[in-house]
């Protein structure tokens, strides 16, 4: 597969595509669209792509209206990495670089431009981030450590307490300092990504039977293994509104579901079962407090149950790959697509 920049590309203005997945997604899509001119500013051609997995809602109907994006239908309530590869079968031929970006985002004044130069001028980056902060303005910590049986133990002994402890102690940067300059990351919240030509190509499709959380570990992992690096940019912001990620205390076992999963798809049996153990520990000791945690225990301990979890619609020439001990036959769900 041909991997390089289009000849043209230093010649003319960098093309950047704009990938937004939306599910229900009314009341924050507008606010998102309306910003990313800015954040391209002139000197990006941005292109907009919404790719709709069923909403129910008026998404679609605004989008229609506004005239500034391309819309694509997914099918059905596919998941975020099935809507990501849905728009990477529509990208034009000629973008050097695709954003992915949540629809509860609003992206500040030059932040596109921001991270798509370290793409032009370093074919080594194949990811750049930006700095995300929360609706009220408190930093996002988005950025990550691939996750590890020592990390997984500090998670469980502190939590978001002692932020600077040592960094092997943990899977999420903390610290100001970890967010005041540009660094190398493993990878990063997938709510903002900028992904060079080059590493789109290399890495391919984006793994759709996690249907929400995990994916972009993945995805950065696979982009690391073939030699590209993540970049964070802490000029490039974006202020991530969260009303579209929704919260349920099923959707926080699926995300400690999923990170265990992702886990053994990369290690042993016996790392794994240690992995597995300490994660569910970790929610046992917040289970009395903690709706969500008491939902990880029990679908942590019983993998027969995770079929229960809200999974995507099965998409024609997917890549759903089911985890070993489900079996059943994937059912809608009505979950929206955030992080």
């Amino acid at each position: 597969m041909d991997t390089s920049q289009p000849q043209s590309a230093a010649s003319r203005r960098p093309v950047v595509t704009a990938v937004v997945v939306t599910y229900n997604s009314s009341d924050e899509i507008e606010n998102l669209l309306d910003s990313l001119p800015a954040g391209a500013t002139d000197a990006l051609d941005l292109r907009v792509l919404v790719v709709d997995n069923s909403s129910s809602d008026d998404t679609v109907e605004k989008v229609r209206r506004r005239g500034d994006a391309r819309l694509v239908p997914s099918g059905g309530n596919v998941g975020y990495a099935a809507g990501i590869n849905v728009a990477r079968e529509h990208l034009d031929d000629e973008a050097d670089a695709i954003a992915i970006l949540n629809p509860d985002l609003v992206v500040e004044p030059g932040s596109l431009l921001a991270l798509v130069e370290p793409l032009l001028q370093d074919a080594s980056i194949g990811v750049t981030v930006p700095f995300v902060s929360n609706s009220d303005g408190t930093p996002f910590h988005s950025l990550r450590r691939d996750p590890s049986i020592l990390s997984q133990v500090g998670e469980a002994a502190f939590g978001a307490q002692w932020a600077s402890r040592p960094v092997v102690l943990g899977d999420t940067l903390r610290t100001a300092e970890q967010y005041s300059s540009e660094r190398d990351v493993d990878w990063a919240s997938g709510a903002a990504l900028m992904i060079s030509r080059a590493c789109n190509q290399a890495v391919g499709e984006w793994r759709e039977d996690f249907f929400l959380y995990s994916e972009e570990t993945d995805f950065a992992r696979r982009a690391r293994r073939l030699g590209f690096r993540i970049r964070y940019i802490p000029s490039a912001r974006c202020e991530h509104i969260g009303g579209a990620s929704g919260s349920s205390p099923q959707l926080e076992a699926l995300m400690e579901v999923n990170k265990l999963r992702d886990y053994e798809s990369n290690h042993g049996p016996l790392s794994s079962a240690l992995f597995r153990a300490v994660l569910t520990a970790q929610h046992a000791v917040r289970a009395p407090r903690k709706p969500g945690s008491r939902a990880a225990v029990g679908y942590l301990a019983r993998r027969g149950t995770w079929n229960q979890l809200p999974k995507g619609e099965p998409r024609p020439g997917g890549n759903q790959i089911r985890p070993a001990a489900s079996g059943a036959d994937q059912t809608s769900q009505t979950t929206r697509t955030g992080r």
